[in-house]
């Protein structure tokens, strides 16, 4: 609960000019209208809400009726702290710029958390991509391994068959080489013997 005597909407219209000036303290714990250099009074007696929350004739006539009223506490939504020489206008100013401040704030916070979420998730994206890449890798790798043994198998059945080679190669010459040595001994002793 507020009073309007404490509330920074809380004008008195100017007479001559008809500008919603601020009620200063006087009239808010009074009701005394202030004058002019001439000591004329140049403002209505009646208070106005800014934002019109509360109608004009509500306060009442008289400097008690007006007292009374500024008093009573109210529930009002409109409701803003009194700045002491500041407009109504300039507190209904100071009053979106807190607003904006306050959704500017709040939208500043939303945006990083919405970042925050892309950066997670981009960095979790990476390391799946990096774990994929590297399972690729490793996979590629193992197939690299089984045709490496494939090949070295397949060398290996090569040496063997090789050797086989040779050796019958090898068992060929010996038996040419032996039986040249048979020839040339049967030759020798044929010799001999004539």
């Amino acid at each position: 609960m507020v009073t309007c005597k404490e509330c920074g909407y809380l004008a008195i219209r100017n007479v001559e000019t008809r500008a919603l000036c601020e009620a200063e303290e006087e009239f808010r714990n009074t009701a005394e209208l202030p004058t002019n250099f001439n000591g004329v009074v140049i403002f209505e007696t009646t208070p106005i809400c800014y934002r019109r929350r509360r109608a004009r004739n509500t306060y009442g006539k008289t400097k008690t009726e007006i007292c009374t009223k500024l008093n009573d506490e109210i529930d009002c939504d409109s409701f803003i702290d009194w700045n002491h020489g500041h407009s109504p206008r300039e507190h209904l100013e100071m009053d979106i710029l807190e607003r904006q401040r306050v959704w500017q704030e709040s939208r500043l916070a939303d945006d990083r958390e919405q970042a925050e979420r892309r950066l997670t998730k981009d960095r979790e994206y990476r390391e799946l991509e990096a774990a994929a890449s590297l399972a690729r890798h490793e996979a590629s790798l193992a197939r690299q391994d089984r045709s490496l043994a494939t090949a070295q198998e397949a060398l290996e059945n090569a040496q063997k068959q090789l050797k086989i080679r040779w050796l019958n190669v090898g068992i060929s010459v010996v038996s040419l080489v032996a039986s040249a040595i048979a020839t040339s001994i049967a030759t020798l002793v044929a010799m001999r013997w004539l």
